[in-house]
């Protein structure tokens, strides 16, 4: 789909994030994509094709599609176009929350129970890197979080450190 079919079909709010079909005389009509895939995107039909909202927003807006959208803070059905930036593969990644099977607190932390100790690494161009043992998991990732400010700059999430633009 083109930019321009696409906002010859649809209306596009950047500042709220909200996708709504345009009518024939120009007007906003029913809001689309209320409808959330198994990862948490809002998506909706357009053309008998399944679209998602964010990917349609950020065409909309900037007039072309990169291969992957990145939500800056995480929420998938957050379409505001600020929350909403290209990242390649490994971007996206780094902006990933804690996994649930982590089993810890925190992100990029694992406790060691034969040492006796919290670990943090970080995964930088693939390749995991451990930062250090520490005493306690605030410790540790705290150390997490400098190093991703480091290596991942805007694009790392981490525990305490807040997110750069």
């Amino acid at each position: 789909m083109t930019r321009e079919e696409l906002v010859a079909a649809l209306i596009y709010e950047p500042e709220t994030g909200k996708l709504f079909r345009r009518l024939k005389d120009g007007s906003t009509g029913k809001q689309v994509g209320q409808r959330k895939d198994r990862f948490g995107r809002l998506c909706f039909r357009l053309r008998g094709e399944e679209v998602r909202v964010h990917r349609a927003a950020f065409l909309h807006f900037h007039g072309w599609l990169p291969k992957l959208i990145d939500h800056i803070n995480g929420d998938a059905s957050d379409n505001r176009i600020a929350n909403l930036r290209a990242a390649s593969i490994s971007q996206n990644a780094m902006n990933r929350v804690r996994r649930s099977d982590n089993g810890g607190r925190f992100k990029g932390v694992y406790r060691d129970s034969r040492r006796g100790k919290f670990f943090a690494r970080i995964t930088v161009q693939g390749r995991r890197r451990v930062i250090g043992g520490f005493d306690s998991d605030v410790e540790a990732a705290f150390r997490y979080d400098v190093e991703s400010l480091e290596l991942h700059g805007p694009y790392g999430r981490r525990n305490f450190l807040p997110l750069v633009q």
